[in-house]
């Protein structure tokens, strides 16, 4: 109990500082308002829902690259500085969408500059402090912080809905740059001057590169989240609008789109909890499970067992980051932590780029969004499944 209290009060800036970054970042403000702007978008430039979530895979194309150069210099570099930069790119990006967007090219081009500059305002960057703060307790701390885009999942869908709907996506993506401009300097300012000890400086001879693909627990790992962030994110992307599909208005959607936030934000929490008392690969396989038990009721229940789906959904959706960054801390040692995080979260943005489109031109062909549900369940279980192993593996490197 007093290393847990003595972890929590000298980090407590450092929990704070990242649970803002990440809680105002491209996983957060950005990814849950995604599905907002969907109907609208369609609606005034004639796009398809297939057309629209091409936005989602160049994008994710572009992050899986841009994760991959940040892995390297969160190691390098100061990961606080590179996640507050990326937060001013972030800003930047949604001013550009509001002002000079005028069509599906403008429109794939500014959300691909978005994701590929702005993807250390993620936890690729806010989550390297932790993983130097916190040891005895580091399950709990990543869920902490990591629930900041749960609480932008609950806040964004709820005001950002009826916002557009009232003033149009013009008038909703510059007031999303707004607030993240006026966060970007609050958040530098939560970190500096933090006591929270250094790590020790280990000697470094090049890339880490090889040595991370010749481990087994980076194939495992990879294609665990790969295959559940395709149904993860092809789900949240098109939640809003299966919700309208349904008969919800704007506000309604919102509000029940916000109860995947609050589940998002328990199951990090509980995630959190559970990594730090139990086998991760048995946490992992136990979360998916019920994921895909969530979308199942999505997909046939009705809209009367909408609340319960997004809930049932939200509580392992919330976990998927938690878990990957526990799970990359606990395989790899700090030395690189930054690089081989990158080319995880690279794989969990294929599975992201190939999730939305998936489900926008499944929407596009049978008319609602049963079979995609059903698609992303399975893939969970699968995910689930491969999870059993990762408990027999080594857990680290030295």
């Amino acid at each position: 109990m007093g290393t847990e209290s003595n972890e929590f009060r000298r980090g407590w800036r450092v929990l704070l500082g990242c649970f803002l970054g990440i809680g105002f970042g491209l996983s957060s403000v950005y990814f849950y308002s995604i599905g907002v702007f969907i109907k609208p978008l369609t609606t005034e430039f004639g796009w398809t829902r297939g057309e629209i979530s091409l936005g989602s895979m160049f994008g994710t194309i572009a992050s899986v690259i841009g994760s991959i150069t940040v892995g390297r210099l969160v190691d390098k570099y100061n990961a606080v500085l590179v996640g507050v930069c990326s937060l001013f790119a972030l800003s930047i990006g949604l001013f550009l969408l509001s002002t000079i967007m005028s069509g599906l090219v403008s429109y794939l081009v500014i959300v691909t500059m978005i994701s590929f500059f702005a993807i250390g305002s993620t936890g690729l960057s806010f989550t390297r402090p932790i993983i130097e703060n916190f040891e005895r307790h580091r399950g709990l701390a990543l869920g902490l912080v990591l629930s900041g885009a749960g609480t932008g999942a609950i806040i964004v869908p709820r005001l950002l809905t009826p916002f557009v709907a009232e003033n149009g996506w013009r008038d909703g993506y510059f007031i999303l740059g707004a607030i993240v401009l006026v966060m970007t300097p609050i958040i530098w300012l939560t970190f500096n001057g933090r006591k929270a000890p250094k790590p020790p400086k280990v000697a470094k001879t090049g890339s880490d590169y090889p040595i991370i693909f010749s481990q087994t627990a980076f194939y495992a790992i990879g294609g665990i989240f790969l295959l559940a962030s395709i149904s993860i994110i092809g789900t949240v992307v098109h939640f809003v609008p299966l919700l309208t599909d349904q008969g919800l208005t704007p506000v309604e959607a919102g509000t029940t789109a916000s109860l995947i936030g609050f589940a998002a934000v328990a199951g990090r929490l509980i995630a959190g909890f559970l990594i730090d008392r139990f086998p991760a690969g048995l946490v992992t396989c136990g979360l998916f499970l019920l994921a895909a038990c969530g979308l199942v009721i999505l997909a046939l229940g009705g809209d009367r067992y909408l609340v319960l789906g997004a809930l049932v959904a939200g509580l392992a959706i919330g976990a998927e980051i938690d878990l990957l960054t526990y799970l990359t801390g606990k395989y790899f040692p700090q030395r690189m932590f930054g690089q081989a995080y990158g080319l995880l979260f690279a794989l969990f943005s294929v599975g992201a780029a190939i999730g939305p489109v998936l489900y926008g031109y499944m929407f596009d062909f049978y008319g609602d969004y049963v079979f995609a549900m059903l698609i992303g369940a399975s893939l969970l279980a699968l995910s689930a499944i491969i999870s059993l192993i990762l408990d027999r593996l080594e857990p680290k490197l030295t």
